[in-house]
């Protein structure tokens, strides 16, 4: 049995580490306590409140310890101008990153075990970045355990670039025909009613 979880480990650890979307496993358990603290404070709407007390927000985002990420996720960190000895989500909260982080906290919120968000950022050029978040707690769907908990961050600003072209193109091109079919309406008129004489 414990060959065999060992091999287990060390397939997990490989498909981990050689995974190119970026992955951190990060432990949220006593994001739950906190979330259990202000309920019994009289806070019964946890995310306006946290949206109202952005310190709040930070001292619970410390709890949030970021125990592993793989490769990909290092590299993403280093575009994002993060530091590698970036231990707890505080270390992440800025401006940009306060809806994602405040999404993750609402997982734990509404016990969740799966969720996923979208966070917008900008890389140490000053480049857009665009990234799907997906959040995977393990455990049953009745009992999640938010000690270990896998964050995907799947890069998508390609796709949200070529897709805001592909708007823009069809835009214009709805423009252009509007413009042409009403050029081609105003003489065509005059021929139908001039043919009708």
């Amino acid at each position: 049995v414990v060959r065999e979880l060992t091999t287990v480990e060390r397939s997990h650890r490989a498909l981990f580490d050689a995974s190119p979307v970026a992955i951190q496993r990060e432990d949220h358990s006593r994001v739950a306590a906190r979330i259990e603290e202000l309920r019994d404070a009289g806070v019964s709407d946890v995310r306006g409140h946290l949206l109202e007390h952005p310190d709040v927000l930070a001292s619970i985002l410390s709890e949030v310890v970021i125990k592993d990420i793989n490769p990909a996720a290092q590299e993403l960190s280093r575009r994002l101008g993060l530091s590698d000895q970036s231990r707890t989500l505080a270390d992440r909260l800025n401006s940009r990153s306060v809806d994602s982080l405040l999404a993750s906290v609402m997982s734990v919120v509404d016990r969740r075990r799966v969720a996923q968000h979208t966070a917008s950022d900008v890389d140490v050029d000053g480049n857009p970045i665009e990234l799907v978040v997906r959040w995977h707690a393990s455990g049953r769907d009745s009992d999640p355990d938010y000690s270990n908990v896998y964050v995907a961050l799947q890069d998508v600003t390609e796709l949200t670039i070529a897709r805001q072209r592909l708007e823009t193109t069809l835009e214009s091109q709805n423009r252009f025909i509007a413009s042409i079919s009403h050029e081609l309406r105003t003489p065509l008129t005059a021929v139908l009613g001039f043919s009708h004489e």
